[in-house]
């Protein structure tokens, strides 16, 4: 993410922890660069080998399939003004536990 955001050339990348409810911690991403190019299918960028740049199209996969083994998730913050946001939910012990089970 950082690494994509840099592509962009943002110069400020911003994390804000919250929890919304205990089961689980909210973590919103912005940046402040140019945002998904244009012609982007945001519903496919975290597919694997989706990309609009030079890059493998690994990144956001990976961090989605990671988020996922947690119990967690990934997506794209539509209320971003500037830039490209993310908001990414992980789930709390407890929660991933019961997921488990």
């Amino acid at each position: 993410m950082i690494s994509n955001a840099k592509r962009a050339r943002a110069s400020t990348i911003k994390f804000v922890l919250s929890q919304e409810d205990r089961n689980y911690l909210t973590i919103h991403v912005m940046d402040n660069g140019r945002g998904l190019a244009p012609g982007t299918n945001r519903s496919r960028i975290f597919d694997m080998g989706y990309t609009t740049t030079q890059g493998s199209g690994l990144g956001l996969y990976h961090v989605r399939q990671a988020l996922g083994e947690m119990g967690g998730s990934i997506e794209v913050d539509d209320q971003s003004p500037k830039g490209l946001a993310f908001i990414i939910r992980i789930a709390s012990r407890e929660k991933t536990r019961e997921t488990r089970l």
